[in-house]
């Protein structure tokens, strides 16, 4: 590792936790730091995280690992992130997430895919009419979970990555 070097800040939010690794872009992994993110687990099958926690996790990894290696900012030459997939945050329109992530093994909502899903002619799994009649599996958590007009539904990464550029506003989910 030379003082001139480039780095990529690796991110893996997980279910269990944010893994944060320094690689150069020569491929060497310098590093790497670990930091749990809790789960709410309900018993009507409820899975949920706060997005506050994800931020902070990534926050302090980064920062223990940058420090560990000795590593100043400016030598880092992108961020590549990779989240735990299929969870949904519902946020209003300046990216605020409005209640904690509902995470990828929530069960929840299984009782309307089936309803959704089922009859007498399947397409893909879908009864055609029902799509139409019924919304998308999605209605569910909005019926449920109701958050105010002009915010969105946005998926795990999204955030992350909106949090990460900085930026409070999701124009083009809207």
């Amino acid at each position: 590792m030379s003082n001139t070097d480039k780095y990529v800040l690796a991110v893996d939010l997980g279910t269990s936790g944010c893994k944060t690794a320094l690689v150069s872009l020569r491929g060497e992994v310098t590093g790497w730091e670990f930091e749990p993110v809790p789960t709410q687990l309900f018993p009507n099958g409820g899975a949920e995280q706060d997005p506050d926690s994800w931020w902070s996790a990534f926050t302090l990894t980064a920062k223990r690992l940058l420090k560990r290696a000795a590593v100043p900012p400016d030598l880092i030459a992108a961020v590549c992130c990779s989240t735990q997939g299929e969870g949904t945050v519902a946020v209003d329109a300046g990216g605020q997430a409005l209640r904690p992530c509902i995470l990828w093994m929530d069960t929840r909502g299984a009782e309307h895919l089936k309803k959704l899903t089922r009859g007498l002619l399947n397409v893909a799994g879908y009864h055609p009419a029902k799509i139409v009649v019924n919304g998308t599996p999605m209605d569910l958590v909005y019926q449920n979970n109701p958050y105010r007009p002009g915010g969105a539904s946005i998926p795990c990464p999204t955030l992350l990555a909106l949090l990460a550029k900085g930026e409070n506003r999701i124009e083009i989910f809207l």
